[in-house]
């Protein structure tokens, strides 16, 4: 006999990029198999496996550093190996934690030497001073040459 188990929850977020979109108390729920050993579903298992990489998640061997100037934040990534097969800039990224960034405003990347890569991000209007940036950085169609989609999560210190 299978047996399960029923989640439920009332799930709030924020969604921005050009413009912010929120959803509060959104009713989700789930009924899950419990056995007393686990077994692969193979239908499913690609599934899994192709968005826990969509996951952002912090990465030790990027460098970010953060400079507040008047009315934008100057974030700089060194990524862990240079490359010169970085993608286009415009399709990176940063999507803001903390309110300190104006996801209407626009976004520019560019290139530095060795490497680098520069997003200037707009300060939102009544953004307050943190002592980190949290975000997550986009890379939708990887950050280099034949990498994979990159969902880097970010807290550099000012």
């Amino acid at each position: 006999t299978t047996q399960s188990i029923h989640l439920a929850a009332k799930v709030t977020w924020m969604c921005c990029a050009k413009g912010c979109h929120p959803a509060m108390g959104i009713p989700f729920f789930i009924d899950l198999p419990v056995a007393s050993t686990a077994t692969l579903d193979h239908s499913t298992q690609p599934l899994f496996e192709k968005f826990r990489t969509l996951v952002a998640r912090p990465d030790p061997s990027w460098l970010a550093t953060v400079k507040r100037e008047q009315n934008h934040v100057l974030l700089t990534l060194q990524p862990p190996v240079p490359s010169s097969e970085i993608i286009q800039t415009r399709d990176i990224t940063f999507f803001t934690l903390d309110g300190q960034i104006d996801s209407n405003g626009e976004q520019y990347a560019r290139l530095l030497a060795g490497g680098k890569i520069q997003l200037e991000l707009p300060l939102a209007e009544n953004a307050s001073v943190h002592a980190t940036l949290t975000g997550v950085v986009s890379f939708p169609a990887g950050w280099c040459g034949n990498a994979p989609p990159l969902q880097l999560e970010i807290a550099p210190s000012y």
